[in-house]
């Protein structure tokens, strides 16, 4: 009887210390902001301007050196073949980025380890608007 006791405390105890061991989960929580700092390369933007009459579409691809960089001071460069500007921007919830200096609200479409896709609508009248899609890759 001593001995199974013996027996049936080493298991439990064997069990306590395996169950105990757990490995350490290795994947770091990071918040919209943390994720979104980073240099993105540009791919492309779809471009959507509907008036009146016309409904024009466009799309510009990233060639080398093309980026997009949101920087832990809160500003942003972008560089789109010539065309280089910088503006300051925050984070409006989870979902959105607010460039001050452009005057524009994007909602983040997606947002992961290697992709970051933008949405801009902007309208001028019932049935006058703009829109573009930017996407970026790490």
């Amino acid at each position: 009887m001593k001995t199974t006791l013996k027996l049936l405390t080493a298991v439990c105890m064997a069990g306590l210390f395996f169950s105990s061991c757990k490995k350490k989960d290795s994947t770091v929580f990071q918040t919209t902001l943390q994720n979104l700092q980073y240099k993105w390369t540009f791919d492309k933007e779809y471009y959507h301007d509907v008036y009146p009459g016309t409904d024009f579409r466009d799309t510009t691809l990233g060639v080398a050196g093309d980026y997009f960089d949101f920087r832990t001071d809160n500003k942003a460069y972008l560089k789109v073949g010539p065309y280089m500007d910088t503006s300051a921007y925050y984070l409006l919830g989870d979902t959105k980025i607010v460039f001050s200096t452009f005057n524009d609200t994007v909602d983040i479409q997606v947002l992961n380890g290697t992709n970051l896709q933008m949405y801009n609508r902007s309208d001028y009248a019932p049935s006058s608007y703009d829109e573009t899609t930017d996407f970026l890759h790490r």
